[in-house]
């Protein structure tokens, strides 16, 4: 089946559970008529979103204490009130909070709507310090905080929302908030909300909505925060409303200028089981960061999540210790067990009595562990000698043994059965397989030579047999007679590929793979009959082992590449560069093996002209965004069927990527600001960088969009220094929904623009980045622009359809512009029905079947 006739919807899920968020922004878009209607939810889609908000009891805060996580917030609450703490782009922490004045302290507190998941904290070696099955909620309620009133926390409209809940009767008059840590007084906006200035940022409350409920509806009551002269002391005010019935008083509360989150979240490798379920692991900065325990560590914590198909959290594990940790390969097994392989700069992580390493060798080791299918912790081993060891990869065979693969600075790292049974470099790279039970060796080897080596990905097949990859400096680096590139190729560093047999006794193949510059292998995958394929960088421009008829290189320091080397090892029948002028690397890939084989890569680019088919988002929106390309390799001939950019404004990079048939897409990473969200568990950015896991899907059975943009205005001159309003329309002549549609908006010698009636990020220069949401089938949608003219002369706006949840946009037919007449203000007898109207490229965005293009 080929991507051309398919669709690609998107589903992106933040680990919400790892940190706390910037003020949300979700995909939607404005309406201006009943064609404009939200779609109703694709076929194949999940109708409902998982809880974005996740409270847990809190460790430390007593029985009525919890902690919570969520879009855009962290914090810990109890019966007195709410304590955040807060961390700016810079890194730098502040807290903010507010307590409720005169409330009754010894309110009984409960977490209700409870949610599947479960969180696992293993801090230490001390099973007192641990805390396992920590129940997951998503709302939390306290009973009689003042006479007849409670209170309870939960989120319904993008941020936390408290609601006091007043008895039929009760008085609102003793509700007040006293308003802590804030750096200056707070104030009231315009719009009624609160801001609390703390370092580098605000504290927002937002205006309060107040109601009464009867069968079928809410009745609004008019509500408003009042604010003491001292800007400390905040209570309510309310309008009219029925005093024998029970009244919700519901602020919520945003960010604004701040990350949110301890710190940094990473994803950093996947794996997927034959259920859909998928599996994360990586290193966080804010595991826990409510809780000040975790203040008193260092650097990042390894954690595992694992998320049911429709993004629903099933439990989320922490491995935390005294120093620097985290988890950078994961595989899973056909029991739903995970297991994981990393490196830790911690003395007393949670290990295992009767593992193979249970104590730290010293300054770094590598650390392998299994998690039981509900994320318990059930065995973990250090895996490393007296100097830094690092683990990359890891594997499992056909019976259950764990192969695990990095790189090791250490002279007595532990050996059995080895291959190679002395380091001879600076570093080499290790394998070591470990038993099914985690008690014993069944071999431990290094592997290099005398320059710095390492293995950064590694395979098993069927028979047992280890093939496994990494980058080497070495000039003597072990390779075998008859390989394709026996010598090192003169370069900075090569690549390599080599095949172990299953004893580890015997090297099958081992080959150098690079030209005479810098090259490297960071993925590898092996499929039934036994050809590895691999990716990684290059910047052999001219002599990296490309086949006849495949890409040049494309320029930029590094490209990405692609490679396939025959069972044998003798020769790669398939090689080729992948990239753009700017920057790539391959870091993941993926099989799907059938007849023909689907290969998965994707990594990251700083190129603006990657090679795209059938994109679902058409340029690099930040510095890096991820890209995915997936290849078919058929017995005739091997093409690339779909290739996208994936990212948002900030930076992004895909760090792992599964492949759960030829028409699922599984891809995981470390994203910044405004990536694709659907159905979300967290639907925002969370701190400098968020972990994410994201599914592609196509259903080759539904019908596609077919989008194009338009832009409209009233042909009068304008004058200088007045608005200019524009229509910005999205027309779908499809049979199939779209959503999730980005527009960005261009203007020429506009001093701003904003958007009235959507939600807009600013961009580069003056450009907005617009989410126009859903279009239904032949219908429509559109959205207000307000510009305000720089100069006399003329001014032009542009939109360009970026993205959307369906694949097939058709980059570089994706635009329209519209051009108007500024004249000077003090001369309004300037022609008054001068009009120049230049559609460039009005755009068909996903049809497959008819495009149509409007141009003046």
């Amino acid at each position: 089946m080929a991507w051309s006739r398919g669709r690609l919807n998107a589903s992106v899920f933040a680990l919400g559970a790892l940190s706390a968020s910037l003020e949300v922004f979700m995909l939607r878009g404005g309406t201006v008529s009943e064609d404009s209607a939200p779609p109703s939810p694709l076929p194949g889609r999940v109708s409902a979103a998982p809880a974005a908000v996740v409270f847990e009891p809190a460790a430390d805060h007593g029985a009525s204490g919890f902690v919570v996580r969520g879009e855009g917030f962290s914090a810990r609450l109890g019966p007195d009130g709410a304590r955040f703490r807060l961390r700016d782009a810079a890194g730098s922490h502040a807290r903010a909070g507010f307590r409720l004045l005169d409330a009754n302290a010894a309110a009984a507190g409960a977490g209700t709507d409870p949610l599947p998941g479960r969180s696992h904290y293993y801090r230490g070696n001390d099973p007192a310090d641990w805390r396992v099955n920590v129940p997951q909620y998503g709302r939390v309620s306290y009973a009689s905080v003042y006479p007849g009133i409670d209170m309870a926390y939960h989120s319904e409209r993008g941020g936390l929302e408290f609601d006091f809940i007043l008895a039929p009767g009760a008085n609102p008059a003793p509700i007040r908030l006293i308003l802590d840590d804030g750096d200056r007084p707070a104030r009231l906006d315009a719009a009624g909300d609160l801001l609390l200035p703390v370092a580098a940022g605000e504290l927002r409350l937002r205006r309060p909505v107040a109601y009464q409920e009867r069968p079928g509806r809410r009745e609004p009551v008019e509500a408003a925060f009042e604010l003491d002269a001292t800007g400390r002391v905040l209570g309510f005010r309310l309008g009219g409303y029925d005093t024998s019935r029970r009244l919700i008083i519901d602020p919520v509360i945003a960010y604004a200028d701040y990350l949110g989150g301890g710190g940094d979240d990473r994803g950093l490798a996947l794996a997927v089981d034959a259920d859909g379920n998928r599996y994360v692991s990586g290193g966080t900065a804010s595991v826990d960061f409510a809780d000040d325990a975790k203040a008193a560590n260092t650097g990042m914590d390894a954690f595992v999540a694992k998320l049911a198909p429709d993004g629903t959290r099933l439990y989320v594990t922490f491995i935390e210790g005294n120093g620097e940790d985290r988890a950078n390969a994961i595989a899973v097994d056909s029991g739903g067990e995970a297991y994981i392989a990393g490196d830790t700069a911690s003395g007393n992580l949670a290990s295992s009595g009767g593992s193979v390493q249970p104590g730290y060798g010293g300054s770094g080791d590598a650390f392998v562990a299994r998690l039981g299918t509900d994320g318990t912790l059930e065995f973990l081993s250090y895996l490393g000698g007296a100097a830094q060891d690092n683990g990359r990869a890891i594997a499992l065979s056909a019976t259950g043994d764990m192969i695990v693969g990095g790189s090791t600075l250490s002279d007595n790292f532990p050996l059995q059965n080895a291959l190679q049974s002395a380091r001879l470099g600076q570093s080499d790279g290790f394998i070591a397989r470990i038993d099914s039970t985690g008690a014993a060796l069944v071999y431990s080897t290094y592997h290099g030579g005398a320059g710095p080596d390492n293995v950064a990905a590694l395979a098993v097949d069927e028979t047992g047999a280890v093939y496994f990859g990494g980058t080497t400096g070495s000039d003597n680096f072990p390779t075998t007679p008859g390989a394709y590139q026996e010598d090192f190729q003169r370069g900075g560093s090569d690549g390599y590929v080599t095949k172990l047999a299953p004893d580890g006794a015997t090297r099958v193949y081992s080959t150098y793979l690079g030209g005479s510059n810098t090259d490297g292998v960071l993925a590898l995958a092996v499929d039934s009959n036994h050809y590895a394929y691999v990716t990684g960088y290059t910047s052999s421009s001219f002599n990296f082992p490309a086949t006849d008829g495949t890409p040049l290189y494309a320029g930029g320091t590094f490209d990405a590449f692609v490679t396939r080397m025959i069972p044998s090892g003798a020769v790669p029948d398939y090689s080729t560069f992948l990239g753009g002028s700017g920057e790539d690397q391959g870091q993941a890939i993926a099989l799907s093996d059938g007849d023909p084989v689907q290969v998965v890569v994707a990594g990251f680019t700083e190129s603006d002209d990657l090679p795209l088919i059938q994109p679902f988002q058409v340029e690099r929106l930040g510095g890096e965004d991820g890209f995915v390309t997936q290849f078919q390799f058929a017995p005739s001939a091997v093409s690339r069927v779909f290739s996208t950019y994936l990212g948002g404004t900030g930076d992004d990079a895909i760090a792992a990527v599964g492949a759960g048939s030829t028409e699922i897409i599984h891809v995981a990473g470390t994203g910044g600001a405004n990536l694709p969200v659907v159905l979300p568990v967290q639907d925002g950015n969370a701190g400098g960088a968020d972990a994410f896991v994201m599914r592609l899907e196509r259903d080759l059975s539904q019908p596609l969009p077919n989008l194009t943009v338009s832009v409209d205005a009233d042909p009068t001159p304008v004058s200088r220094r007045k608005n200019v309003e524009f229509s910005i329309r999205v027309d779908n002549a499809g049979a199939g929904a779209a959503s999730g549609v980005l527009v960005r908006v261009d203007g020429t010698n506009f001093s701003s623009l904003v958007s009235p009636t959507v939600g807009c990020r600013a961009g580069a220069g003056i450009s907005l980045l617009c989410d126009a949401g859903g279009v239904n089938p032949l219908g429509f949608g559109a959205f207000e622009i307000r510009a305000v003219p720089d100069q006399i002369g003329d001014v032009t706006l542009t939109a360009t359809l970026l993205r959307a949840d369906q694949s097939g946009i058709s980059a570089g037919e994706n635009s329209s512009t519209l051009q108007r007449l500024v004249v000077d203000d003090s001369d309004q007898s300037a022609a008054l029905f001068w009009e120049v109207f230049a559609l460039a490229g009005a755009w068909p965005l996903l049809s497959l079947a008819r495009r149509r293009v409007r141009r003046a």
